[in-house]
């Protein structure tokens, strides 16, 4: 008869703890995913069924007692009471989006494209090393972009003319062109710099001292020149300047 050897009786043991290990774990397995299910009917159930009772598993626990069941049901009861009764389907549909809503909201703005291409040293195939044409565009989304208020110096320059005719006879005739009016005179306040400063100080309501930091902003400059510069642009007007 074949005796097995010291070696193969150790590994023939092992195997048999390791199969009994995995049935009492299957077992285990089983009785929790029972008790998961039971659960989830006594909690998220329908209304019809939370009085039918799911018939015990022989030999399995349960996690709550029929008690704790009992205040989880009443509480789904109470709540389905004070629940109001949905009479049309209508009232389960979703308000769909307006379609064409975003082309409406930026129809009244400038369009500007951005072209996407390829670089010059990527036009050429990568198989045959042929020159790429292109054969079409696409348009893949629609961007809102914001260009923030920036600051520019307006030299106004006027023209001076003579008569070359008068000029020979020792006469000099010099006309100057024209040039608009300055908003406050010897001041670096334009039209449009004024007209903003007023509108953020009585339409939005911004203070001096918080435009003050903006202006910083757009010129680079320190904290206090801003605030003498936009008191002036106020004060010169014979306009309120409080902050």
């Amino acid at each position: 008869m074949w005796k097995m050897t010291e070696l193969e009786q150790i590994l023939f043991e092992k195997l048999e703890l390791a199969n009994e290990q995995n049935k009492q774990l299957t077992e285990q397995l089983v009785l929790l995913t029972e008790q998961v299910q039971l659960l989830t009917q006594k909690l998220f159930g329908r209304s019809s069924e939370k009085s039918k009772m799911i018939p015990p598993v022989e030999n399995q626990l349960s996690l709550f007692t029929d008690e704790d069941l009992n205040l989880f049901n009443e509480a789904e009861i109470d709540q389905d009471k004070r629940a109001p009764e949905i009479s049309h389907l209508e009232d389960l549909k979703m308000k769909r989006r307006t379609i064409g809503q975003k082309e409406k909201m930026i129809k009244e703005l400038p369009v500007v494209n951005v072209n996407c291409l390829l670089h010059e040293e990527e036009c050429h195939c990568e198989w045959c090393n042929t020159e790429l044409k292109i054969i079409g565009k696409e348009e893949v989304r629609q961007e809102v972009e914001f260009i923030p208020a920036h600051l520019k110096v307006r030299i106004i320059m006027r023209y001076a003319y003579e008569c070359p005719t008068c000029k020979k006879d020792s006469a000099d005739v010099i006309v100057k062109a024209p040039t608009p009016a300055p908003v406050i005179p010897r001041s670096l306040a334009s039209a449009s710099s004024v007209a903003w400063l007023m509108h953020q100080k009585f339409e939005l309501s911004i203070p001096f001292y918080r435009q003050e930091k903006e202006w910083c902003l757009w010129q680079n400059k320190s904290t206090e020149l801003c605030s003498v510069r936009v008191q002036s642009f106020a004060t010169k007007k014979s306009l309120p300047a409080t902050r």
